[in-house]
């Protein structure tokens, strides 16, 4: 049995046996543990004492924990990194990086530092190639939010002119940005969220919701002005629908709460037979701020 293994009060047991001047050899002997371990308790426990310099036995608990809890974050950032929604945030990290090379091209290009702007545009169209067979392999052509963002890059790929750069880059503003999802307790039960998939595992409805206030997409906080009426509009964008759902209910949340804002409730109903089982009509609705 390691260090760890044993209890305190044997710990100790063992510790007042030398201190009172039996052996080590003996006392290893009597108690059936290894000598080194006892001369390995004997040294920690003077480091707790601060006789001698070290790490005292709280310290490597904590320093311990820690390692465990960063192992534990490294896990889950792992298991992230592996979601369609991380996939389409690294591409658009990514997608940045093609606008820098092509601002630096349009740059160069209008300083007539022609080998410069060859370099750059050569950078920023592979980087555009590049990015584009990873957002094919991670999210398919058909993807909703993907679908934009590859033709955001063959637009980069077609750039011949600097003079082309500017409204191409101000385009990629608009691309959307997943909102923060916010885990709360459910006000309604539909049935079951989760159905079984074709080899028996768990498969889960997934829809994009995108917001815009006042034709602006909604990518972060917002700050609404009292007295003033706002146009909202949200667009859901979802596979087909779950056998379990004949409707689907969207709510805003916020800090504001009836006093101080009149917010708005969404609903789309299942469609009927003959039709696609999408809510891709976009809703509109006032948002009025008190």
């Amino acid at each position: 049995m390691g260090r760890r293994g044993y209890p305190p009060e044997f710990r100790r047991k063992v510790l007042d046996l030398i201190e009172a001047g039996r052996p080590i050899a003996e006392v290893a002997q009597a108690l059936g543990i290894s000598t080194q371990s006892i001369y390995t308790r004997r040294r920690q426990d003077r480091i707790d004492r601060g006789l001698l310099p070290g790490l005292s036995s709280p310290e490597k608990e904590e320093l311990a924990a820690a390692r465990r809890r960063i192992a534990q974050l490294e896990t889950e950032l792992a298991v992230t990194r592996r979601t369609p929604t991380a996939a389409y945030v690294r591409a658009l990290a990514s997608l940045c990086d093609v606008a820098a090379h092509l601002l630096r091209f349009d740059a160069a290009e209008l300083d007539a530092r022609a080998a410069d702007a060859t370099a750059q545009l050569t950078a920023a169209t592979r980087r555009a190639a590049i990015l584009a067979r990873q957002v094919e392999d991670e999210l398919g052509t058909g993807d909703p939010i993907g679908g934009p963002l590859l033709a955001a890059l063959a637009d980069a790929d077609a750039i011949t002119s600097g003079e082309q750069v500017g409204p191409l880059v101000a385009g990629w503003a608009n691309l959307p940005i997943p909102p923060l999802v916010v885990r709360g307790p459910r006000r309604r039960t539909a049935g079951p969220l989760a159905a079984p998939g074709p080899n028996g595992t768990e498969q889960r409805p997934v829809a994009v919701a995108l917001a815009s206030i006042d034709g602006l997409l909604v990518t972060g906080p917002q700050v609404l002005r009292p007295g003033t009426a706002y146009t909202l509009r949200l667009e859901v964008r979802t596979g087909d629908w779950p056998e379990w759902a004949d409707r689907l209910d969207a709510e805003l949340v916020g800090h504001l709460g009836e006093a101080e804002a009149q917010t708005p409730t969404f609903t789309w109903q299942r469609l009927g037979h003959g039709a696609v089982d999408r809510p891709d009509t976009p809703e509109i609705r006032p948002w009025v701020s008190r």
